[in-house]
């Protein structure tokens, strides 16, 4: 029998621009060199068992289960989100969100891609978490090669190069998006949204990293809810033409008028129906988990992933970029396309060097600051401390 899913929902007070939902008695990572999906499969099984409390994620009695890690390790849909760039003085924050959703059944681990916090990898293993989840190798390939959407700003910035882009005066925010499928066996769907110094002055720092998640997350989601039949046909003309749960529940929406009703079997889609039930996807209703990095979540967030059919939940997660797989590679991706951007500023005003410490308030470009006065690209709200703190 297929059965609803339970919803989740949050008071959010109209007055508030952000919520806060507290993830506390979290487990440590998996390891210190590498994060595996354990905990994001476990989240999200407590949410789907309707045991997951509102004020945390899970309890964390569930992480070493390998009953929940088998039930959901290919029917999990989690996106995971963080920012990038909340602390500099100068330049644009980013944030990502990413979704990992596995394409085979004959999967041997989920967590083949070496993946941590962003913070905790060296800036070749970042490169290669991008290059993997996204199928791009920089900021410049990505931009050039993939939809750019322009959220604020005006749609010159649709066609504006990425350099002008990056010193418009103007608040500015843009989105980036898109799919990768890994050698036919993992599908990464991605998010990347920057907001410009401009709009970090207008509506501060953490509003705006928290918009950035959002739109990431809700671009992640539109995506998959939006997918056509390509991937399931690519996995077809594999050998093993095995499809995860994940990836054929994404697909019914395509074989079912109504999620409703689920006896329902479309008369001229007889051979994909059976092949569907064969592969065993325990039900059409999909939700998904939004786990945001930090202690608060986009009110947004809340009331979009709540309010959708069909049914999601949003939960903030501190220190998550160091807890759950989803969140990690989000960290990576903000993290590398922020560097980018402040590659490109640093080669516009090379006197303030911020390819060596990319913004950050260090002695040295404090120091250059104080010689060259603020750059267009400085957050004007942003105060620089006394010159004898280091």
């Amino acid at each position: 029998m297929i059965r609803s899913l339970p919803v989740l929902r949050h008071s959010v007070r109209p007055a508030q621009d952000v919520t806060r939902i507290a993830a506390t008695n979290l487990p440590a990572a998996a390891s210190p060199k590498t994060l595996d999906r354990n905990f994001d499969l476990a989240a999200y099984q407590s949410y789907r068992d309707n045991s997951l409390p509102k004020q945390q994620v899970y309890t964390g009695h569930h992480s070493s289960s390998s009953s929940i890690r088998n039930a959901v390790r290919r029917t999990a849909v989690v996106i995971g989100c963080d920012e990038a760039g909340r602390g500099p003085l100068a330049g644009p924050v980013f944030a990502a969100a990413c979704c990992c959703v596995p394409l085979t059944n004959d999967i041997q681990s989920v967590d083949d891609l070496r993946v941590n916090d962003s913070k905790q990898m060296p800036e070749k293993k970042r490169k290669e978490v991008l290059l993997q989840a996204t199928g791009f190798s920089s900021l410049q390939s990505l931009d050039s090669q993939s939809q750019r959407v322009v959220i604020s700003g005006g749609e010159r910035l649709g066609t504006a190069t990425l350099k002008s882009m990056l010193k418009v005066p103007t608040p500015s925010t843009v989105l980036w998006k898109g799919k990768h499928v890994v050698e036919g066996r993992w599908l990464f769907v991605w998010s990347a949204t920057m907001a410009n110094h401009a709009s970090i002055d207008e509506i501060n720092i953490l509003q705006a990293s928290l918009a950035c998640m959002h739109h990431s997350a809700h671009a992640v989601w539109s995506i998959l809810k939006g997918s056509s039949m390509d991937s399931f046909k690519a996995s077809l003309t594999q050998s093993r033409p095995e499809l995860s749960s994940t990836s054929v529940v994404l697909h019914l929406r395509e074989l079912y008028d109504n999620l409703e009703q689920k006896r329902h079997q479309p008369s001229n889609n007889n051979n994909l129906f059976q092949t569907l039930l064969t592969v065993g996807a325990p039900s059409p209703l999909q939700p998904p988990l939004v786990l945001i990095d930090g202690s608060h979540c986009p009110k947004q967030s809340v009331e979009y992933f709540s309010g959708l059919s069909p049914n999601g939940a949003v939960y903030s997660v501190v220190k998550g970029d160091t807890k759950s797989y989803s969140i990690a590679l989000a960290s990576n991706i903000a993290k590398c396309l922020r560097d980018d951007a402040m590659g490109i500023l640093h080669k516009e005003y090379p006197e303030y060097d911020f390819a060596s410490h990319m913004g950050y308030p260090t002695l040295a470009h404090r120091t250059a600051v104080q010689k060259h006065g603020p750059s267009p690209v400085h957050r004007k709200t942003f105060t620089i401390k006394s010159m004898d703190k280091k």
